[in-house]
């Protein structure tokens, strides 16, 4: 039986992604599709996947269950509480193969590589010139446009992630 096996033996023509059954590479391709039927109400955002979109409804809320044991921020989700907690791990394993930085997380290097050796920003300012290489970073730049205050990653009440330095 394949299921417990490591074997992979579809995948997606599209990213070449692997499977280890048919029904998850065909419901896997609807990534791919422009056919995205869960739309959230407060955003715009579209999703192919029910489940994704429910877990992206969690990011409109206010509401922080999860918190580290060790320096009691407070997260969305689990999949937050997770990601932060490499924080407090002193070991930095993703390398940079194009330069000496490290970084304790993956997603860290990726945003290094597209800024610094890529030169991506393709999130641009309406109101002026700047660019961006992620959405969220774009969202607190246009803050600085209507005087809104919003959430800093240095704020002394912990209740929001803070970015790596």
């Amino acid at each position: 039986m394949i299921t417990h096996s490591e074997k992979r033996p579809y995948t997606c023509e599209v990213c070449s992604r692997s499977f280890k059954r048919l029904d998850q590479v065909t419901a896997h391709k609807i990534i791919h599709s422009e056919d995205k039927p869960y739309k959230c109400k407060l955003c715009g955002k579209e999703f192919a996947h029910r489940n994704v979109y429910k877990n992206h409804k969690k990011t409109h809320s206010e509401e922080r269950p999860f918190q580290c044991d060790e320096c009691k921020a407070l997260f969305r989700t689990p999949f937050s509480l997770q990601r932060h907690l490499l924080i407090h791990n002193s070991e930095r394993t993703f390398k940079c193969d194009q330069c000496d930085a490290t970084f304790k997380r993956k997603d860290t290097l990726n945003v290094h590589i597209q800024v610094v050796h890529d030169g991506h920003k393709k999130y641009k300012c309406d109101l002026c010139e700047k660019a961006f290489v992620t959405p969220s970073v774009l969202k607190s730049h246009k803050k600085t446009h209507t005087g809104e205050k919003g959430r800093s990653a240095r704020t002394a009440d912990r209740s929001s992630p803070a970015t790596e330095r």
